[in-house]
């Protein structure tokens, strides 16, 4: 595998992250806004030195050169726990960089940040490739939650479509 890494998102990475969060299609499957502007980056720089921190989105580099976007939020969850979110820019995708990506993040989370456990969530037929990398991290169907039908901007695109909840849990050191 290629060497991977992430890295805060800072402003050395701000232009090559809204070149590829511009990507139109991006938005289908994501948080990311279907019109990605300098100041949604900016935004998402601030947010990384927010006090407290409620999120931290982190550059992915594959060899230096940006390649998306991997985000820890809702960190001020009052049960110890924080969601998941990732997306790897179109000329990047099939490399098992989200994948490995989001190991990374993984580690973060509940070795830096002490987190009981991470939720993540994705369209259930829309995002098979986020289904298969949610699965490929151990994460599991939350069976807590039901699937969500989409609705706006996404329902435009995926009607019919639901949003399935996964969870992983921090496995401890026996």
């Amino acid at each position: 595998m290629a060497d991977i890494a992430i890295e805060l998102l800072g402003e050395r990475h701000a232009e090559a992250i809204l070149c590829l969060a511009s990507d139109p299609e991006l938005s289908w499957t994501s948080a990311v806004p279907a019109v990605c502007a300098p100041a949604h980056v900016a935004a998402w720089i601030d947010d990384n030195r927010a006090k407290p921190r409620t999120s931290l989105t982190f550059a992915i580099l594959d060899r230096e050169t940006v390649a998306g976007a991997v985000t820890l939020k809702r960190l001020d969850a009052n049960d110890n726990s924080g969601e998941l979110a990732f997306w790897v820019g179109r000329a990047h995708r099939g490399k098992g960089l989200a994948r490995k990506a989001a190991e990374l993040a993984l580690d973060h989370a509940f070795n830096r940040l002490g987190l009981g456990y991470v939720h993540a969530h994705c369209l259930r037929d829309g995002n098979p490739a986020s289904r298969k990398t949610l699965e490929a991290l151990g994460f599991t169907l939350d069976k807590t939650r039901a699937d969500l039908p989409v609705e706006g901007r996404f329902k435009e695109r995926f009607d019919g479509d639901a949003w399935v909840f996964y969870r992983r849990d921090r496995v401890s050191a026996a």
